[in-house]
């Protein structure tokens, strides 16, 4: 799931804390406050790097200071203007569609051309907004499944797939219809994918509820299983195999995939790290490629939980500090060739994230934990099982709200 957000740089934090209250994530949240930057992005990352996007939110206000009005409507005249093709080719820019979010929802003149317009509310209550808006996303797929119905296309479980027969019959079928399929008949597939359709490799295509919901009640039998850990069985051979088997726990709608344990050498070829986990995204330039490491979710994180001054626990702190680590690496100059080579980008955006111990204790510290974390580790972040799993579970409501069909 990723969603453009165009809007004034102070209102970015506010737009995070509210995704945040309906289980979306920071690193599904393209922002810019800039039109033309809006302008680049959709013939860079859309039309050239054939990345997805599912919505475009706009406000009205631009830090330029032009005519509020006129930005909104010069970015909607933007993406209805482009002719071609995003998300691996299998759609049109244009169909993308666009919700005006505004503090001027009052006036008498109303707003023509987008698809929804919501005044924005400064009550704190915005289920209306977030209703309107997944509103929009699924009215969309559910177009996609029109086209494809048009086409006489099913999509299968596994992605759309035709046999070369099946192929050959749906050429003779179009090659004389293409154009008025494109033009008249369909509204969201693009010329290209009319001309040679391709698996639509989407979970809201592919996937089932079941689907989803599986890798969180493997999860939640993992951690609920009182695993006896041994020198035969670690957080390797548990969680780790847990989570290659099911990539989904990790991954969620927030990353592209994932790279395992790979070493990432420093400048000069001595010294190495090898994090657990790194989660890649399709837009490095604005969004955070994750360090995750895993530990054991009987981690115990103090030494004392009721002393005046409770410290680290001298195994949690080596966590930390291997975490550590990576940031440093990380933010090297001299390593930035490295990561390129082995994460395949280049990104200045990273998050360290650190999955160990359990909830109840996390909670019974938090306070001091963040105070801690804030004075000797800024920017590593430390998640409780019981957190990852209930981030999980808000991925699956979400997956049902926006679900089709």
């Amino acid at each position: 799931m990723k969603i453009l957000i165009n809007d004034k740089t102070d209102e970015w934090r506010q737009y995070e804390h509210l995704f945040k209250g309906y289980g979306y994530d920071k690193n599904e949240l393209l922002f810019f406050n800039d039109v033309s930057d809006v302008k680049l992005f959709i013939q860079s990352q859309l039309e050239t790097q054939q990345n997805h996007i599912d919505l475009i939110i706009t406000g009205e206000d631009a830090d330029s200071g032009r005519s509020d009005e006129l930005r909104a409507a010069e970015l909607l005249w933007t993406k209805n203007a482009a002719a071609g093709s995003f998300s691996g080719r299998n759609f049109r820019v244009n169909s993308i569609p666009v919700l005006l979010y505004t503090h001027n929802g009052d006036r008498r003149q109303p707003f023509h051309g987008f698809e929804a317009v919501v005044h924005k509310n400064t009550a704190g209550q915005h289920d209306f907004f977030i209703q309107k808006m997944e509103s929009l996303i699924r009215d969309w797929r559910t177009r996609v499944f029109a086209d494809l119905e048009t086409l006489q296309l099913k999509p299968a479980n596994l992605g759309f797939r035709l046999d070369p027969q099946a192929f050959e019959r749906y050429q003779k079928h179009i090659r004389f219809k293409e154009d008025a399929l494109f033009d008249c008949w369909t509204t969201v597939l693009s010329r290209e994918f009319i001309r040679a359709p391709a698996a639509l490799r989407y979970e809201w295509v592919t996937c089932s509820f079941d689907d989803i919901a599986t890798p969180y009640d493997k999860f939640r039998k993992t951690l609920y299983h009182h695993l006896k850990y041994n020198t035969k069985i670690t957080e390797r051979t548990v969680w780790h195999t847990l989570f290659k088997q099911y990539p989904k726990i990790l991954l969620r709608d927030i990353f592209e995939d994932f790279l395992y344990e790979h070493n990432l050498f420093d400048n000069s070829g001595q010294e190495s790290e090898e994090c657990d986990f790194i989660l890649r995204t399709a837009f490095p330039e604005r969004l955070r490629t994750t360090f995750f490491e895993v530990k054991r979710e009987d981690k115990k994180y103090y030494t004392r939980t009721k002393h005046k001054r409770p410290q680290f626990r001298a195994d949690f702190t080596s966590d930390l500090l291997q975490l550590w680590q990576y940031k440093k690496f990380a933010e090297d100059p001299k390593n930035t060739f490295e990561l390129v080579r082995k994460i395949g980008y280049q990104t200045r955006h990273f998050d360290y994230v650190l999955l160990a111990g359990r909830e109840e204790e996390r909670l019974q510290m938090a306070s001091r934990m963040d105070e801690q974390l804030s004075d000797h580790y800024p920017g590593i972040e430390v998640r409780s099982f019981e957190s990852h799993s209930n981030d999980y579970l808000k991925y699956i409501a979400k997956f049902d709200r926006l679900s089709v069909g």
